[in-house]
């Protein structure tokens, strides 16, 4: 990937398809896709781009039919054979969206419609295209209904409630109505939003610490006591973490003057050897206002259980564990919309 990933900085799409097929068997569907987004991008490929999305999804049908390896054995046979459906769920978007961008957006539709169901309605960016296609091909009625069904399942953001106003005009050709609809449709998803967290909420101890921040200041959890405390364990060399960040500081930003919310960002299982100059390093280049300990003996991760990380855990004013999430979907909106609400319910 690091080889086409060099092609595609500097737009060499020939190069790049060339090294492809030099891969032989050992090309995989994502590497088509990775080729087909970057010349998407460029208005000039997307013929081009059309016929190598193509390729990535007639081999993605294929993987999908050739049995399970038998060294895979961290995976059951359900859960690969779901991830090759996701792969072509994947593809088949950005070959849906080639042919969308060639104006041929009712050739396009059943491609989005296999692709959302592959999928699972698990990418934002996917049902967006999907929900696009369908107001330009003037399927108002079932534009409308798809956006108000996502939005009452709890998977409302800023873009799709901007669509769904651009939705409920088309289809009802007036504005009369619209925020009552969406206001409905908003506390319908929050309402199942916060049952699905109400599931997954526990109420335990929260192990207490003592770590140094980066300006040499001693934080306890005891010490915290009476405030809602969200843990976030990362690393410098962590992508998600990393790739959570942006997201982690419009959550920060959002109650900096909240002062019964602190942000912690515990730096764990760090490697280098000056970890204190090398983690201040990357949060001052990066501008993020984060609150930094440094768990220079890796004992507070080991004491909340972490396996992987990013890890975050929200625990409320008595000191008790009531949310714990681990890893980043790659949905910064999301993840803060989540935050708030758990935030919202301890408190």
């Amino acid at each position: 990937m690091r080889v086409l990933n060099k092609f595609l900085e500097v737009k060499q799409f020939d190069e790049a398809q060339n090294f492809l097929e030099t891969l032989a068997v050992n090309v995989e569907p994502n590497h088509y896709n990775t080729l087909a987004t970057a010349m998407l991008q460029d208005e000039a490929n997307v013929k081009a781009a059309a016929e190598i999305a193509q390729k990535g999804v007639e081999l993605a049908r294929q993987t999908i039919e050739v049995p399970m390896p038998k060294d895979v054995g961290y995976l059951t046979k359900e859960e690969w054979l779901q991830q090759k459906k996701y792969s072509l769920g994947t593809i088949l978007n950005t070959y849906a969206s080639c042919v969308h961008k060639m104006d041929q957006v009712d050739q396009a539709i059943p491609l989005y419609e296999e692709s959302i169901e592959l999928t699972q309605k698990s990418e934002p960016g996917i049902v967006l295209r999907y929900a696009n296609a369908m107001l330009d091909a003037k399927q108002n009625e079932k534009a409308f209904q798809f956006i108000d069904e996502l939005i009452r399942e709890g998977n409302g953001s800023a873009a799709l409630n901007e669509l769904f106003e651009q939705a409920f005009v088309a289809f009802h050709q007036t504005k009369e109505g619209l925020d009552i609809a969406l206001a409905s449709a908003l506390e319908a998803g929050a309402e199942k939003a916060k049952a699905e967290l109400n599931e997954i909420s526990i109420d335990e101890p929260a192990p207490d610490f003592s770590l140094f921040d980066l300006a040499g200041n001693s934080i306890s959890l005891r010490g915290l006591r009476g405030k809602t405390i969200i843990l976030d364990f990362w690393a410098t060399w962590c992508g998600p973490c990393i790739a959570s960040f942006p997201g982690m500081q419009t959550a920060v930003d959002k109650f900096k003057n909240d002062d019964s919310v602190e942000f912690l960002f515990i730096n764990t299982w760090e490697r280098g050897d000056d970890v204190k100059k090398q983690v201040a390093d990357f949060i001052e280049q990066k501008g993020y206002s984060f609150h930094v300990l440094l768990d220079s003996d890796n004992k507070v991760v080991e004491a909340y259980g972490v396996e992987g990380i990013p890890t975050k855990f929200v625990i409320d004013k008595r000191g008790k564990i009531r949310f714990k999430s681990v890893g980043f979907g790659g949905d910064a909106e999301r993840m803060v919309e989540e935050l708030s609400l758990m935030i919202e319910m301890i408190r």
